[in-house]
Parts: C-alpha cells; structure tokens; sequence
C-alpha cells in the first residue's frame, strides 16, 4: 500500500486503535472517492459537496458576467458552465434543503438580469420556445428529474445496488409496484429509510401517481395494491393471498371474455381457485371511487372489445423506451410550474386596442424566432415580446433619464411610441415598405399588430412570410440599437443592418450547413440594398 497515496476513513464500530500506528497519520475524516467527498454522516457530505459545486458556480459567474452577451447566450452559459457543475452531485447525493436552492437561483437569474432587477417572471422564462418561454433550466426540476431517471435503471441494470433497493419493496414484485398510481404519501417506510432512495421514491411517485382518472379504458388498468385512489382504513391496500392467486389489476376482477361486468364473490373464488372472505372482496369494491363502479356497472358492448384490446402504458413503459427518461420528467416537471406571460399580453392588448389571443402571440413569437439563426435577435424578440426593453417613461421611472419625452419629437415615450408612433419611427417604416415593394413586389401592411408582433402576416408564400418576420424583427433591433447609443436612426443605417444581417446570418448558416436556405431568403433584397446604397 501507498501511504503517500492512501487514505482511511472510519467506518461502523472501527477505532483509531484497530489502526495500526503507523498507518494513524492518514486517517482522516472524509475522503474523496471518484470525485465526491465522503465522511460518516451523509447528510453533512451532501451539503459539503453541494457548496463545492456552488462555490465553483460563483466562480465562473465572475467569469462570465464581465462579457456582455444575449439572454440566448447567457442560458448556454448557465447551461454549460454553471449548473454543470451540479449535475454529479445530482446524480449520487441525497437533494440539498431549500435554502441552497434559492441560493443557486438567486445567483443564476442574478447572472440573467446583470444584477439588475428581474422584469420577466421566472416561470415564464423556464417554458419551452413554443409555450412562450426560453429554455431557462429550473435546477428544482433537473434534481427531481435525474433522481427519477434512477427508477429505471431498477429495471436495466445490475449490481449490490440494485439488489439493496429492490428488498425495500414490500412483497411485490419492482415491475408491479412501478406500475402502480402511488402518491409520495403513502410510500411505504421501509423505501424511504436511506436519503437519497427517499428522494428518488418520492419523484418517482410524484410524477408516476394519477390522480384524475376519467376514461373506461384507465380504470380497467388500474392496479388493485398501492393505489392511492383505493383505501381502506386511510391506507392502500395489499393482500398477499390475492397477490399469490394472480389478482393485481381492477380487470381481474371483471368477466374479461363476456360481459365485462364485475364478478361475484363465489364467481371470483371459482376463477382463481382461492377462498376468499366476502368482506375483503366488497370492502375492497367499497374502497374505490364509486365513479368507477358505475362506470364498468353500465358499459355497453364496445367496452368489452376496449377492455380486450387496450394497451396498459405506464410512465415506466415511457421512460423505458427513452434514450433520454430525465428529459421527459424534466418536461412534465416544467409543465405544472410554467407560467404563460399573460400580464405583457394584457399590455399589448391596452396599447393596441386590439384583443390579441395568447395563442397568436406565442405562435407567432416562435415564427419570428425560428426566421433568424442570429442568437442576439432571438434574444431581442422575446424581450420585446415581454415589454423588457427600454423606453422614455420606463427609463424615467427608472430614474435614468431625466425626463420620459421622445428625444425626436418631445412627446412621452411608451413603447408603442417609440417602436410606432413617433415621426422618425413611421418615416423608417415607411421606407421599409417601399423598399420590399421595389426590391421584392412584396406588400407590408402597416399595422402595428402585423409589424410589431408580426401576428396575421399574410404574404403569398411561408419563405415570404418568414423574410417579413425577420425584415419586421431586424427594424424593431435597429431602433432598439439607436435608442440605446442615442445617435439618429435613419433608412440609410437600417439598410446597411439589412446588408450585414445577410453577411451574419450566411456565415452561421454555413457553419450549420444550411446556407442555400438563407441564400433564397435573403440573397435578393441584400442585391438589391447593395446596388442602390
């Protein structure tokens, strides 16, 4: 043995005496084995190496924040170089206490907003693209995720592990008790003993349990043991001679092959050639929801075919068949806590006049955003579709600027003004509409729900609709841009941005291999600018 390069950790009954004297200098009291520092009490070690891997995300973020980036590259950078450093301890330690949480969240959407205070709700920005969110990474959900994903490896892999974990489980079988609707509160106390299978059970249940049951089909396949819908006593139920004698799902308890109808209890005693007590069989019909009883009391003939032919796909089936199960936990994990941006709609719907649909204004955000591969213009548009762009009166009352008038036209400044309303606004729009008309034959509609939100566009053809998206998109950023530097935005400036977007959008798309797509989108009008500048 390598003294230099060796370590001892105590374990169990074992004393600094049962070491011999010359190997006591290198007992110590946590060691760290394959990256993760381990002592004799779990819970401390958990919490040691969760600060490690804060402490390293703190790091990286005075890194990172000196450079001035896009909320599309900021959420790459939180992505890949900060809550990576979480994944590991993830993985193999039990979850930290809330407190951490907040912690890590506290610096990552510090890092988002530039330390400033937060304009869009977190629960909208941690949507997908097409909910109306960005693809924010909520730390909460992949912890959970990644603990759930542990559940299928039960039924993959193999080792000690595995073994230790399936002798939790109380007389059932691991491929049975995964396929029943188990509520976190009623796990059984022999699974949740051990920290981290307490966080891995209590996942799995929270995501696998169903509590709204309502189709014929679903009840025929619900299981009779651990189901928290059916209780007895305030408990779920589980009877080891039904178990042993083959009854598992509410559909061994129906004539499968005739009626469909619930059998008897001397029926029941027959089939399976078991004695059976009448009060465990009409206390456990009394223990489920009276909902379902009525329904398999009064199915019709094409329920029986239902029954015969239907499929029982469990989450487990889901996750089993996934390359990827976290990622489809992670998603019905962002699902319940998604949030769409109904207050910026209500103000889009006030300056207007007009009842936009939340449905259209996330349609076509999405449309807009899928027209550009320009990361910085993704990241504009979604801000602008959030209001969380700067104007006259939000400055103002920001206390940035000394006065919310237009510095054009001295007339108060919101953000339909500045986009819009305001003369040098309107020319630029103007001009904009005259040059696809000469440049393409391509008529804009000037409307400020079309050019703004790009909502109804309607132009002869997708790849048209798309080029006007992104036209409408690179005008909103070019008077976004001026109003930032205060210098003049004119038509000239506008078209030389028309110009270099192509420049841009074509180098990206050659990297991406797509460059004939951008070719046929831009190549025309960027021609055109260049011959007429």
């Amino acid at each position: 043995m390598n003294i230099d390069k060796s370590e001892i950790l105590l374990l169990g009954t074992g004393t600094m005496w049962d070491i011999p004297k010359e190997h006591r200098k290198i007992v110590k009291e946590e060691v760290k084995i394959l990256g993760i520092l381990i002592s004799t009490d779990l819970q401390k070690s958990a919490t040691k190496n969760y600060n490690i891997a804060l402490d390293k995300i703190r790091y990286n973020i005075q890194i990172w924040k000196k450079r001035k980036m896009s909320l599309a590259g900021k959420i790459t950078i939180i992505k890949t170089m900060l809550t990576s450093q979480l994944i590991y301890c993830m993985t193999v330690l039990p979850s930290p206490k809330e407190e951490f949480w907040k912690e890590v969240e506290t610096e990552l959407y510090h890092f988002l907003a530039d330390s400033k205070t937060e304009k869009i709700k977190r629960t909208t920005l941690i949507g997908q693209y097409e909910q109306g969110g960005f693809r924010m990474v909520d730390v909460r959900s992949q912890d959970q995720a990644i603990k759930t994903s542990w559940v299928v490896r039960l039924i993959n892999n193999a080792g000690i592990w595995r073994e230790r974990a399936l002798e939790q489980i109380p007389l059932l079988d691991h491929r049975y008790f995964l396929r029943c609707n188990l509520a976190p509160f009623d796990i059984p106390s022999s699974m949740i003993k051990d920290p981290i299978w307490k966080d891995i059970w209590t996942n799995w249940c929270k995501y696998n349990f169903k509590e709204d049951i309502q189709s014929l089909e679903e009840i025929y396949n619900q299981p009779l043991w651990y189901n928290s819908l059916i209780r007895i006593n305030n408990k779920t139920c589980l009877n080891k001679r039904w178990v042993d004698a083959g009854i598992m799902w509410i559909n061994d308890l129906l004539h499968k092959y005739t009626t469909c109808q619930l059998m008897s209890h001397d029926e029941l005693q027959k089939h399976y050639k078991v004695k059976i007590p009448f009060t465990e069989y009409y206390g456990l019909l009394n223990a489920m929801p009276q909902r379902w009883i009525m329904l398999m009391k009064y199915n019709n003939p094409s329920d029986m075919e239902l029954l015969r032919e239907s499929e029982d796909i469990k989450l487990i089936d889901i996750l089993d068949d996934s390359p990827r199960p976290s990622k489809i936990i992670y998603n019905k994990a962002i699902d319940n806590k998604f949030k769409p941006p109904v207050k910026p709609l209500l103000r889009w719907r006030e300056n207007l006049q007009s009842q936009i649909k939340m449905k259209e204004l996330v349609k076509n955000m999405e449309k807009t955003r899928l027209g550009t591969i320009n990361n910085k213009l993704r990241s504009f548009n979604f801000n602008f579709t959030m209001r969380n762009t700067p104007y006259g009166t939000r400055l103002h009352k920001m206390k940035i600027a000394d006065t919310p008038n237009c510095t054009e036209c001295n007339t108060e400044e919101d953000l339909l003004h500045l986009y819009w309303k305001c003369p040098k606004s309107k020319l630029l729009w103007s001009n904009l509409k005259q040059l696809l008309k000469d440049a393409l034959n391509i008529e804009l509609v000037m409307e400020a729900q079309k050019c703004l939100l790009n909502i109804d566009i309607d132009g002869p053809g997708r790849d048209t609709n798309n080029l006007l998206r992104s036209i409408c998109l690179l005008t909103k950023y070019f008077i976004h841009r001026h109003k930032c530097l205060g210098t003049e935005r004119d038509f000239k400036g506008l078209k030389n941005d028309i110009k270099k977007m192509y420049d841009m959008e074509l180098y990206l798309a050659n990297q991406h291999g797509t460059a004939n797509l951008i070719s046929q989108k831009w190549q025309q009008l960027a021609t055109y600018i260049e011959h007429t500048v």
